[in-house]
């Protein structure tokens, strides 16, 4: 078998290098090459433990003393022998062995002296042997630190998957429905169950939606299909599919300003509706869903710090809803001790951010981002307090009773004849004045407002009226006709029969009547009854812009059809009928009635029955039945019961004294005036108490 010394081995690998890619090189048998490093390693201790028994004179001097790792790499393996590599003639595969070479002569000398231990105090041996036990121990050490690094690898892993947040994401339409032709609102940062139409991109009201999420807007349908709006001096019209209405406003991006579906619904554009109402929205898409903001509205806000997200729930590990801007506002929802906080963007969309994450909550005023204001509608009026008076006539001007009835009081400044009523369901009226009561009345210092009724003609369809344009129009005219032919300062409405169902209908007229009575110069006043939600729909809020007075009925608590008895006035019921007033209607257009009258009670076996009587009528009615009348300050009235058989006769008295307790507190409110129902009732005492009061400073 040929051997290769080592450098051959090399040379004939660099000589065949150009046919190494097709050299098939065998496999070395691992175990072979374990056996020769274990034979090795022998060979090397044996020849240690020989140098130690070595004889005294065969080692070296102390000056001739040198470490093993002094001699370096070559030396040693001088020591130690070489060894060639070579091929097994027998081996077919060619194997490479690996042989012990015999040492030269020269070598053999070099190595015996090098054989002998090194002088005992020349620490070699010890410095050997440590680097020996170093080697031995370092693949110890390399598989202790592997396994450390392991280790803790996964720990690190295990904590770093903890402390990731999650990237996974959940539709915001588990919040907001998915719908394709419908928004979900959000109004004034709050969210509601209610949905706006989307067509062609565009956002659509009903009318109703337009009342109740943008404000009373005086928009109203009209049974023709025409939408109104009421301006102070003129009727808007605007045609279903129009892009414009008939003062030229029209919506955003050329859309149809209004249309009907087809189940007759009317749909107003928002960008129409901006118009005439005080509101900004935003449209937001993907599902749909729309912000909408009608008044100043004050919320704790926040900014975000940086780029981050808002979570299903207070958990990193939690699914994304949706991602937030660095700057971007959240409304705060609510805070807990955890370090996350619930909030809601801007779009709507509710979740959590950590707190580290969020600036400190301000609480912040946002406002409509609008250029509408609200249309001036001029009033009309009169110097100093209001002190009306009715005058009931019949058939009649009341001319012959004008001095005998205001002669009494000497503040009373307007007198309210009732002159006109409706008559039939088609526009026209019955009317008895006349331009020479007017012009008397003037020169007694008095202004005259005609009243009109919707219950003396005996005829009157006023529902009919209310629901046409036309029919509206038509009732409309022919009051102005009247009033302007008589000369009237103004006009009293006195409807008290007004079903639920066309409550807008009537405010509709009342708008279109308040235009006619601004463009004649005429004076508007409405009578009312005391507020109760039977009588919501007259919408006093509503009479208070558009009309000069509201007149509150402030009588007729128990009335003749009452299934008890008790007073027509007290003192609470009056109380209670300015205060509510007040919550809508300004002080300085509210006048507060007073009755003349008031009513004597027959109550036999449970069954009830009222009379009306004047104040002195009444006080008769009191001595007849033998009444001891006494003050009651639970009403600050008089009152007065008696018994005869099975009958129970009660009062309760209208008189200078009660009427004067209802004038301290109107005057208490600082309203507009007095009215008194009806001239001729009272007795001759109580218009000093009358004029007291209207010659008072207010509030007082």
């Amino acid at each position: 078998m040929r051997r290769f010394t080592e450098d051959e081995f090399d040379d004939e690998l660099l000589d065949d290098g150009d046919e190494l890619r097709d050299l098939e090189i065998p496999v070395i048998d691992p175990r072979k090459v374990r056996d020769s490093i274990q034979q090795r390693s022998r060979a090397r201790r044996d020849r240690r433990v020989r140098a130690e028994k070595a004889p005294e004179d065969l080692r070296y001097d102390d000056a001739d003393t040198r470490g093993y790792e002094d001699y370096g790499e070559q030396e040693e393996d001088a020591y130690y022998g070489d060894y060639d590599y070579g091929t097994s003639g027998d081996d077919p595969d060619g194997e490479y062995v690996y042989e012990e070479r015999e040492p030269s002569g020269r070598d053999r000398d070099r190595n015996r002296k090098r054989s002998v231990n090194p002088p005992k105090n020349s620490g070699q041996g010890r410095r050997s042997r440590r680097k020996r036990r170093r080697a031995s121990a370092i693949p110890a050490l390399v598989a202790v630190f592997l396994i450390l690094l392991i280790v803790g690898g996964a720990v690190v892993m295990r904590v770093i998957e903890k402390n990731r947040y999650s990237d996974e994401r959940e539709s915001i339409t588990t919040q907001f429905p998915s719908l394709s032709d419908e928004a979900v609102v959000i109004r004034n940062g709050e969210l509601t169950d209610d949905t706006l139409k989307i067509v062609n991109s565009a956002l659509y009201f009903t009318l109703d939606q337009a009342h109740e999420l943008a404000g009373n807007t005086r928009l109203y349908k009209d049974p023709s299909g025409l939408l109104l709006y009421a301006a102070p001096t003129e009727i808007i019209s605007a045609s279903p599919g129009d892009a414009h209405d008939s003062s030229g406003k029209g919506g955003e991006s050329g859309e149809a300003v209004t249309f009907t579906g087809d189940d007759g619904t009317t749909y107003i554009s928002a960008g129409y509706l901006k118009n005439y109402a005080r509101f900004s929205y935003t449209l937001y898409t993907d599902p749909y869903r729309v912000s909408i903001l009608t008044e100043d509205v004050t919320i704790p806000l926040s900014r975000v710090h940086k780029d981050t997200h808002i979570r299903v729930s207070g958990d990193r590990k939690s699914p994304i809803l949706e991602d937030i801007a660095r700057s971007d506002r959240v409304r705060i929802l609510e805070e807990d001790e955890s370090d996350w906080t619930k909030v809601m963007s801007e779009d709507g969309v509710t979740g959590y951010i950590e707190d580290k994450d969020l600036s400190a909550a301000t609480d912040e005023t946002l406002s409509p981002d609008s250029d509408y204001k609200d249309p001036e509608y001029p009033s009309i009026h009169i110097n100093g307090t209001v002190n009306m008076g009715f005058l009931q006539v019949f058939g009649q001007s009341g001319e012959s009773l004008l001095e005998e009835k205001v002669n009494a009081s000497k503040t009373m400044n307007v007198i309210a004849p009732t002159w006109m009523s409706v008559d039939g369901g088609e526009g026209a009226i019955q009317k008895n004045g006349t331009s020479s009561f007017v012009k008397k009345a003037h020169g007694m210092g008095i202004q005259v407002w005609a009243a009109l009724d919707d219950f003396n003609s005996g005829t009157a369809d006023t529902p009919s009226i209310f629901r046409s344009m036309e029919k509206r129009k038509a009732l409309i005219d022919n009051v102005m006709a009247h009033l302007n032919e008589t000369g009237c300062d103004g006009l009293n409405l006195d409807f008290e029969n007004i079903p639920e169902e066309c409550g807008e209908d009537y405010v509709q007229f009342i708008r279109e009547m308040s235009i006619a009575c601004r463009q004649n110069g005429k004076v508007f006043s409405i009578d009312n009854y005391v507020p109760t939600d039977a009588t919501d729909h007259h919408d006093r809020k509503e009479q208070g812009v558009v009309a000069d007075y509201v007149v509150i009925m402030g009588y007729d608590e128990h009335y003749s059809g009452s299934s008890v008895a008790g007073s027509v006035a007290s003192i609470d019921f009056v109380k209670q009928g300015i205060e509510n007033t007040l919550l809508e209607v300004p002080a300085d257009k509210i006048i507060n009635a007073v009755p003349f009258y008031c009513r004597g009670w027959a109550t036999t076996n449970g069954k009830v029955e009222g009379k009306a009587f004047g104040m002195e009528a009444a006080k008769e009615y009191a001595a007849n039945h033998k009444m001891d009348l006494t003050w009651d300050d639970s009403v600050c009235q008089f009152y007065g019961e008696t018994v005869s058989g099975e009958t129970v006769y009660q009062l309760w008295l209208e008189d200078a004294e009660s009427i004067s307790a209802k004038l301290s507190v109107m005057k208490a409110a600082g309203i507009a005036g007095v009215a008194e129902w009806r001239l001729g009732l009272e007795t001759a005492d109580v218009w000093d108490v009358i004029d007291e009061y209207v010659n008072s400073p207010k509030g007082l």
